[in-house]
């Protein structure tokens, strides 16, 4: 009878630590599914103090800053407070932990967001192309996230196809600028930059591929001075097995950088990669075999060799900086 008392007890309690908050998970859970965001996160964030490590708290705080972002779109238009709730959501999202239900989740939000930017009316020139860079990646992540996302597919489909004759006009123009004024480096950068983004509308188009091939002929050896790390391919070479490259790089992000010729990748048109070949490397006058300590606008020329044969159709070569980003400089 004792042990009666004591089992209705438990129940008993447990119903009003529920009643009064002891649940706080399960409460976010009702929250989230009758749409009221902000109470589900807070419950959300209330469990994460208590429990650090919770991936699965993580996914659904994540949920709850994006679907709260949306609602806010929705109802207000505000395309900031969309923005930074889901810049919000970034801290919480592990992508290699991810589990199927949330990469869904996720590949929807990612496509709400596409459309926020798409429908969203800029302000000026410079916001139209930011609004529309946007709007395309946010596409083509949602359609990572989950191949078989239609809306998402559709809309890309729909924009490559309204906008690829606009990106090689605008890619030709600056081209033919570059050509008459020769000298401004700035007019080439921007003319690979449009071709590239009309060969990736239409990868079929030949005359666009043979267009940006010219270009890349001049942009190989020029800086872009709005990179961290602009280089280029002064000269190349190959000499038996081996392709020979003359880089030049400038450390443009205001401190002390660290250039380390192993993280200067050679990829090829089929994907493969190439390391630098550090023993014939240091056979070469001005080859460069360990890290080097930049400072601040410091200028670094050296030669590197990478065993590759002469057959093997180059893509680009790709440098990876501390904070995990590349920047990439393309063959013709």
């Amino acid at each position: 009878m004792k042990s009666l008392s004591f089992l209705f007890s438990i129940i008993f309690l447990s119903f009003l630590l529920i009643q009064c908050g002891g649940n706080p998970e399960a409460e976010g859970d009702d929250f989230y599914a009758q749409g009221k965001y902000k109470q589900a996160l807070s419950k959300y964030l209330e469990v994460k103090k208590n429990q650090p490590q919770n991936s699965i708290i993580d996914e659904k705080i994540a949920l709850a800053y994006m679907q709260y972002g949306n609602e806010m779109f929705e109802k207000r238009s505000s395309l900031t407070s969309f923005v930074g709730n889901f810049e919000k959501a970034q801290e919480y999202i592990h992508p290699d932990e991810a589990g199927p239900d949330f990469k869904k989740e996720y590949s929807k939000t990612l496509y709400k967001l596409a459309v926020a930017y798409n429908t969203t009316k800029p302000d000026n020139e410079i916001q139209k192309e930011q609004y529309f860079s946007s709007t395309l990646e946010n596409l083509e992540k949602a359609l990572e996230y989950d191949p078989q996302n239609t809306e998402a597919e559709a809309l890309l489909s729909e924009i490559k196809s309204a906008n690829f004759q606009k990106m090689y006009d605008k890619g030709m123009e600056f081209y033919k600028q570059a050509k008459k004024e020769k000298t401004n480096g700035d007019l080439y950068l921007s003319a690979e930059f449009y071709l590239k983004r009309a060969v990736s509308f239409d990868p079929l188009n030949e005359e666009a591929k043979k267009q940006l091939s010219l270009i890349r002929k001049e942009t190989l050896s020029i800086a872009n001075p709005h990179s961290d790390f602009p280089y280029v391919v002064a000269a190349m070479q190959y000499r038996g097995p081996h392709l020979f490259i003359a880089f030049t790089g400038f450390n443009n992000i205001g401190e002390d950088m660290t250039f380390d010729p192993a993280k200067l990748i050679l990829i090829d048109e089929e994907g493969n990669e190439y390391d630098y070949d550090k023993e014939q490397t240091a056979e070469l006058k001005g080859g460069l075999t360990t890290a080097k300590v930049l400072k601040a606008r410091e200028r670094l020329d050296c030669d590197l060799a990478y065993k590759i044969a002469k057959s093997v159709k180059l893509s680009r070569l790709s440098y990876e900086m501390d904070n995990g980003a590349f920047i990439d400089k393309y063959f013709p």
